[in-house]
């Protein structure tokens, strides 16, 4: 039977590459990379006195955080002192925005001139804080990017089977490379597909004579494993739209409008709330149901940020904003209750290019890790006719520690001040 609980990996599979697919455990590490048509002139900076650092530095609770050389686009890491630990010198698929214990990285290892064309060679392999390489397995490339540590694991395929598997922060195989594919570990729990097999678009399946741009995964079986590699649940994948750090155990399924429950190995119901539904219950409980310029600004961020096509990207002090727009805002709400609620939800991770300033940060979702991000950001969007076009209007609410707070709002049926 066809998987189509693995959605989640076919939309987000992107061009396959020959230089960097490693589903089927292609080794990156000896490889050449072919020379983009423009070329740019990387210098590369030397890690200097890293292997001479004392392991007793590397306390777990040291989270390193990635810095960025823009003018190589490279990235380094700092401690929490801003001491720089690496210089930059990581730079395509690396994708790690903070080093707790291991993360998986790629390093240009050199050019020259290969069959009488010009090439660039790279360098990739999973790296410890004490400067130990992980050489004896592959790379776990997804949509054109390495995997980052969650959940102080990080997956990896075998040398052989291509098989997926999971690393411990120490290097160390967590769990064996069993799997088809996999997500990353959140609070103890992840879903992984067992037996699938990659499929291209014309009915046959991947391989190095049959290669496709747009692959998914049929067939197999989907489960639920803890950190142990027990099978708590059969035959699910578990979407992004599932809060992992929301699961608890009972007898018996729950009766909430927001928690789903599915019955594990164990007899025992495993119960998880879903996001977008905690979400729209929230959403009309608290905003459509007590339509007030107080409770607008009551469920607001510290500011508002805004889009104007001559302006760009801009931010406005909560206060400011509700006291020239709130009856705008109030009639574009309103139109959803006078039109039945129509809307949908969608959840997405908090934008860093928008959202540059410090008093984000605690937000970010590490790695843009859908699993294991605690803040994300639930947008409300309804479509409406306005002047014979049909136009949308947005409301997109991050959630905090104090619950869910509007950040940013398109309105195109008025016009905002």
């Amino acid at each position: 039977m066809e998987n189509n609980l693995y959605s989640f990996f076919e939309r987000r599979f992107c061009t396959v590459k020959s230089w960097s697919f490693t589903l089927m455990a292609a080794n990156l590490k000896n490889s050449y990379i072919r020379r983009d048509s423009i070329s740019i002139f990387i210098k590369i900076l030397q890690l200097v006195g890293f292997l001479l650092i004392s392991p007793l530095s590397y306390a777990t609770e040291d989270v390193w955080t990635a810095f960025w050389d823009d003018e190589h686009y490279k990235r380094g890491f700092k401690d929490k002192n801003g001491k720089v630990r690496i210089p930059p010198k990581f730079m395509g698929m690396t994708q790690a925005t903070v080093f707790k214990n291991i993360i998986a990285v790629m390093e240009e290892k050199g050019e020259g001139v290969k069959g009488g064309e010009y090439e660039r060679s790279y360098d990739s392999y999973y790296l410890l804080k004490d400067g130990r390489r992980i050489d004896s397995v592959d790379m776990f490339t997804f949509d054109n990017s390495f995997d980052c540590e969650s959940d102080g694991k990080v997956r990896f395929r075998d040398k052989q089977t291509g098989g997926m598997g999971y690393l411990d922060g120490e290097g160390e195989v967590a769990i064996p490379a069993i799997y088809s594919i996999g997500q990353p570990f959140a609070n103890g729990v992840a879903s992984v597909l067992n037996g699938g097999t990659l499929m291209c678009g014309n009915g046959q399946p991947f391989s190095n004579e049959n290669r496709c741009e747009h692959a998914h995964w049929q067939g197999g079986e989907s489960l639920v494993i803890d950190a142990s590699n027990n099978v708590i649940l059969y035959g699910l994948s578990l979407g992004q739209e599932f809060d992992r750090y929301s699961l608890t155990i009972s007898d018996n399924p729950l009766n909430d409008v927001a928690v789903e429950s599915f019955k594990g190995v164990d007899g025992k119901f495993y119960n998880f709330i879903n996001r977008e539904k905690h979400f729209e219950d929230w959403f009309r409980q608290r905003i459509l149901n007590k339509l007030s310029k107080t409770n607008l600004e009551k469920y607001s961020f510290e500011e508002i940020t805004l889009y104007d096509s001559q302006r760009g990207w801009y931010k406005e002090p909560k206060s400011k904003f509700w006291a020239n727009n709130n009856k705008t805002v109030l009639a574009a709400l309103s139109l959803l209750k006078k039109e039945g609620g129509s809307f949908f939800v969608t959840m997405n991770n908090l934008n860093r290019g928008i959202y540059e300033e410090d008093k984000y940060r605690e937000f970010y979702a590490e790695c843009y890790n859908d699993y294991e991000n605690k803040h994300p950001v639930l947008s409300v969007v309804a479509n409406h006719k306005h002047k014979d076009l049909e136009v949308q209007n947005a409301f997109e609410f991050l959630k905090t520690v104090d619950g869910y707070k509007l950040i940013s709002l398109t309105v195109r049926t008025a016009a905002l001040n």
